[in-house]
């Protein structure tokens, strides 16, 4: 399941489509306010952020949600009380970030994987 912050950009948005390959199809999403989901939610949240504990340090995952920030903002303080862990994806070389879905899949590759 995808849970989309009530302020992202609309799911059926032709370059959302377009981007998703068909995959909307196949992965149920909803927009929520995910403070509200967050502040009952009682297993791990692990937010992706460049300062957190490397994915090298982490093992599998049953179950938890990954919350990825906005390409340009990052992750919202109002969400930062829900954080259980700070996560990072270990880089070689000079690239500062990745994109939000390439950095979402190699997340879940590692963890899920």
């Amino acid at each position: 399941t995808v849970l989309l912050s009530t302020n992202s950009v609309d799911v059926y948005n032709p370059k959302v489509v377009s981007a998703s390959k068909g995959s909307l199809t196949r992965v149920n999403v909803r927009n929520v306010d995910l403070e509200e989901v967050f502040s009952d939610y009682k297993g791990n949240i692990l937010a992706a952020d460049l300062e957190g504990e490397s994915l090298d340090n982490l093992g599998k995952i049953d179950k938890g949600i990954i919350l990825m920030g906005s390409e340009s903002h990052g992750i919202s303080q109002v969400l930062s009380p829900y954080i259980s862990k700070k996560i990072t994806i270990p880089g070689k070389g000079g690239a500062e970030s990745l994109n939000v879905a390439v950095a979402t899949g190699i997340i879940c590759n590692h963890l899920l994987g």
